[in-house]
């Protein structure tokens, strides 16, 4: 069990253990510190007079009376989309006419224009 002094003690690398994405933590550490700011009450005790509310926040995460959770929210185009590619056969690739396929489709082009020229 920790004594009084180690939890004061505040260290990154301690907290990065529990939350390994620094990103993560300090956008956590702000939001937490807002709502500190805005009066919510810490869940650590703390020497307000000495400590900011941004290092009462990372306390809280070193001790683990706060945690993160994540949720994977999806807009409705996302969702749409996921069903949509479901749908197609990704096996199927649309190939680039080649050259003679191109030749072919010119050809047949014009012998309907002259077809056309003679019947009219």
């Amino acid at each position: 069990m920790e004594t009084k002094k180690q939890q004061d003690k505040l260290t990154i690398s301690d907290i990065t253990d529990k939350i390994p994405n620094r990103f993560l933590l300090t956008v956590a550490a702000a939001k937490r510190a807002r709502q500190l700011k805005e009066g919510a009450r810490p869940l650590i005790e703390t020497n307000e007079e000495d400590t900011t509310m941004i290092i009462t926040a990372l306390k809280e995460f070193q001790q683990e009376k706060l945690s993160l959770q994540f949720e994977n929210h999806k807009s409705e185009n996302e969702v749409l989309l996921d069903e949509i590619n479901d749908l197609i056969d990704t096996d199927i690739l649309v190939e680039e006419p080649t050259d003679e396929q191109n030749k072919d489709a010119s050809s047949k082009k014009e012998t309907k224009s002259k077809k056309k020229s003679l019947s009219a």
